[in-house]
């Protein structure tokens, strides 16, 4: 019997390593456009977009914090967080200012921010209790550590 286990863990472990559509990155990448769908569409009315809640709701949590660490945080390069924090920033959601020496930029959350992120909240707990129900809680929690996991494959 331990044979036959073996054998079979050897040609699944083949198999993830030659079968393209087994991409660990591609069926990600497809899982989260299906889940940013289902959140888009659910903020929709509130005028916002799962990522920009996601940075409001960072940085409601946060008093000040410099874009370096807020990019350590959400795991986002610099540039990116920069082009996405700009809408906000036009929209008066964020203020983006520079520190003393001029050398760091300085996010904060304004009260426009937290209103929106307000007026947001209700709607994206229907879309996290819609994937919740189909999910389910025991999944998701396991789905949670497996990410957390594979966050930190990008820290070795």
């Amino acid at each position: 019997m331990l044979c036959a286990y073996t054998l079979t863990m050897k040609n699944d472990e083949t198999h993830l390593l030659t079968d393209f559509r087994e991409c660990a990155n591609a069926r990600m990448r497809r899982t989260m456009r299906a889940l940013n769908r289902i959140y888009d569409q659910a903020l929709k009315p509130a005028g916002i977009k799962s990522t920009q809640f996601t940075l409001l709701a960072t940085l409601s949590a946060q008093n000040e914090i410099p874009l370096t660490k807020l990019s350590d945080i959400l795991a986002l390069d610099r540039t990116t967080l920069s082009r996405n924090l700009g809408p906000l920033a036009a929209r008066g959601w964020i203020r983006i200012e520079r520190d003393q020496d001029e050398r760091l930029r300085i996010i904060s959350i304004t009260s426009g921010g937290v209103d929106k992120l307000d007026e947001a909240a209700p709607l994206w707990r229907r879309a996290q209790k819609q994937v919740v129900d189909h999910v389910g809680v025991e999944q998701l929690t396991q789905l949670s550590e497996t990410l957390t996991t594979l966050q930190e494959v990008n820290e070795h």
